[in-house]
């Protein structure tokens, strides 16, 4: 929906979308900025809100902090509560927009500003304190952890080999890119087990991060029609079409990588 390929008009997108976010991970005008605009253009540079720099250094262009060396060990702690972390840091993120209406490149509305907090104030409530109304400390505490931790890991870790192995770095100048756009989303994208029906469906396209990157607005179901194409493409033009066999390698490549990027 925050596509907007889910249904042929785009007011009917944003509007379910509007009214779902609440219950998914962010606030629609929050992950519009931060997704939509700023990752989907921005791909792996500065301008990218969704490396979650300083957490971990993707970029070897960014500044080295002394807690980096140790990344790939404690970020996959964070991955395992990633989700909730996320929404957190929405809704933190939100609390100044109410006063200031910037968010990032984007200016909001009042209305707009109470729908991204309200939103995500739900979202915390009904995702992670709802069931410490209700059940003993200890019981809530686990029905929490089951249900963020699973969803967690399967959606972040599926996130992370996107962009994040050794593959997509030192393709283009993160400071100043001057790149045809298709090749910078091909040469920043990463797919993983793109014959799999199985890959595909579980990770909602994911898996098949080149051809989203390239066709956003595209249902993922097209995925498996468009991606020879697609190869074909990057062969006419020399571009490396980024990919692993299945998702244990990608993770494992995302390892090396934040391995290799925990050294000043």
């Amino acid at each position: 929906m925050s596509h907007f390929s889910l249904f042929t008009k785009g007011s009917l997108n944003t509007l379910v979308f509007r009214f779902c976010s609440p219950f998914v991970l962010s606030a629609h005008n929050i992950w519009s900025t931060s997704h939509i605009v700023s990752h989907h253009v921005h791909t792996l540079t500065h301008d990218d809100l969704q490396d979650n720099y300083p957490v971990k250094r993707i970029q070897p262009s960014l500044p080295f902090m002394w807690f980096h060396r140790f990344q790939h060990v404690y970020i996959w702690i964070v991955y395992l509560f990633g989700l909730p972390l996320w929404t957190f840091a929405d809704f933190f993120a939100s609390i100044p927009t109410l006063f200031t209406g910037k968010h990032h490149m984007r200016h909001l509305g009042i209305a707009e500003r109470l729908e991204n907090t309200i939103g995500l104030t739900i979202n915390i409530f009904i995702t992670i304190l709802l069931p410490f109304f209700f059940l003993k400390f200890p019981h809530a505490l686990l029905v929490c952890l089951c249900s963020n931790i699973p969803a967690s890991l399967m959606t972040v870790i599926q996130i992370a080999v996107n962009h994040e192995v050794p593959e997509t770095q030192n393709k283009v100048d993160p400071k100043n890119v001057k790149i045809d756009w298709g090749a910078h989303q091909v040469l920043t994208s990463h797919n993983f087990g793109v014959n799999s029906k199985i890959a595909l469906h579980m990770s909602g396209g994911l898996n098949m991060q080149v051809e989203h990157h390239l066709f956003p607005s595209v249902h993922y179901t097209h995925f498996h029609a468009i991606a020879p194409i697609v190869q074909q493409t990057c062969k006419e033009f020399g571009l490396t079409y980024n990919t692993s066999s299945s998702i244990f390698e990608a993770v494992k490549k995302h390892y090396n990588l934040l391995k290799a990027n925990s050294k000043a």
